[in-house]
């Protein structure tokens, strides 16, 4: 046999069997839920995960009589154990974490002012460090991307009403003011949001006063009003929620004052999808959270003031709050606020409607389909059978 053909085709098969292994699941057999508890306390909330399953978010707990207080947390692979991140004075709260189980949120720093600042910690939760403001009294994160940018909000002078969005350098370093859309008044602007590239998305000011969503270049630099490129009022409001790494960003916008559509654009934020109009008769709706896959978290409002919570996928909706999972759980109401790359999902369950403390942060997980696991095996039999022939000289 002809030898180049016979590599190429030795060749043909191992990617094939690469191919096998690496397809996603184009469907879920089913979905499990697991309760992730609270550090000692009647309460937990789930605010964000990575892609091994570690969640981040703030449980309550007792440090000694009555006295109550709260603290981030971290938990192991798949939500199992919750470690307790401290704070540097009684207070701290959870909002991301990156794949290499860095945490940012934010801690009370003094007692009496009640002042609280943007927090980074290090690998796997290790370690809390106050990442400063400013200028002002507060400030704090909303997201982490995996070299270890920060972004959030802070005050610029101390005692004023003006917040802006910031960015910080890797693993915390230095922090730089992003500005924001106005230049007249540049009262207020947030970061809510950072991808692998450093963009940063959020809401800032504009000069007629309203709030429009943002998109910055890599690295922070620039913001360009998303809402203005994407062909949104420029006389109401909108914000961008979430970015993942090809630059899709996910939000709300404002139709009217009592109602708010969802959002998901295409790269580097380009074209948008109105996930109410298409999909929701115009019911109100926001668009939380997405992954690389282009999975999004959407909170519709199904009946006045019933809100459930959405899975966008492959072009359709998921109702995540009717999942057999979720039903049996015993919450009676659920929400969901992040999602990962494996398509696992973060939320928090309430059992008691009428007391909104008796609630406890979950991970949703999907469960393949049973050919998929065939396809697993198959791949591996593969690999194993192509790497035994190699070995004998075949």
């Amino acid at each position: 046999m002809n030898m180049k053909y016979l590599k190429f085709k030795r060749t043909a098969i191992v990617f094939a069997a690469v191919y096998a292994i690496s397809v996603p699941a184009l469907g879920y057999a089913d979905w499990s839920l697991t309760k992730l508890g609270t550090l000692g306390g009647v309460s937990s909330y789930g605010n964000a995960l990575n892609d091994l399953g570690q969640v981040a978010g703030s449980s309550e707990f007792v440090p000694g009589g009555k006295d109550r207080a709260a603290h981030a947390f971290i938990t192991g692979p798949d939500g199992i154990g919750m470690a307790d991140l401290g704070a540097i004075r009684r207070f701290s709260f959870a909002e991301d974490i990156n794949e290499l189980g860095q945490v940012v949120g934010a801690t009370t720093v003094d007692r009496i002012s009640g002042f609280q600042h943007a927090f980074i910690t290090g690998l796997n939760g290790v370690g809390l460090i106050d990442l400063g403001t400013l200028g002002g009294g507060n400030s704090r994160a909303f997201g982490i991307n995996d070299s270890g940018q920060v972004v959030g909000r802070s005050e610029i002078t101390l005692g004023s009403n003006t917040s802006h969005a910031f960015i910080t350098g890797p693993n915390g370093a230095g922090m730089t003011d992003l500005g924001t859309l106005s230049a007249l008044t540049g009262r207020f602007s947030e970061a809510n949001a950072i991808n692998n590239s450093g963009r940063v998305v959020g809401r800032s000011h504009t000069d007629e006063g309203y709030f429009h969503a943002f998109i910055t270049g890599a690295n922070g630099v620039g913001m360009t009003d998303l809402a203005s490129s994407l062909g949104l009022e420029s006389e109401s409001n909108s914000v961008a929620f979430d970015i993942n790494d090809s630059g899709q960003v996910v939000g709300s916008f404002d139709v009217s004052p009592q109602n708010t559509h969802g959002f998901v654009t295409g790269p580097d934020g380009v074209g948008m999808i109105d996930l109410s109009t298409t999909f929701f008769d115009g019911r109100e709706s926001s668009a939380l959270s997405i992954n690389d896959a282009g999975d999004v978290l959407v909170s519709v409002e199904i009946e006045t003031n019933v809100f459930h919570s959405f899975l966008y996928k492959d072009g359709t909706m998921i109702d995540l709050n009717l999942l057999d999972a979720v039903v049996t759980s015993g919450f009676k109401t659920v929400g969901f606020t992040d999602i990962n790359n494996n398509g696992q999902i973060v939320g928090t369950g309430v059992y008691n409607v009428f007391v909104p403390s008796s609630s406890e942060a979950f991970l949703l997980s999907p469960v393949p389909e049973p050919e998929v696991y065939t396809m697993l095996l198959a791949g591996l039999g593969l690999i194993g059978f192509m790497m035994r022939r190699r070995a004998a000289g075949v």
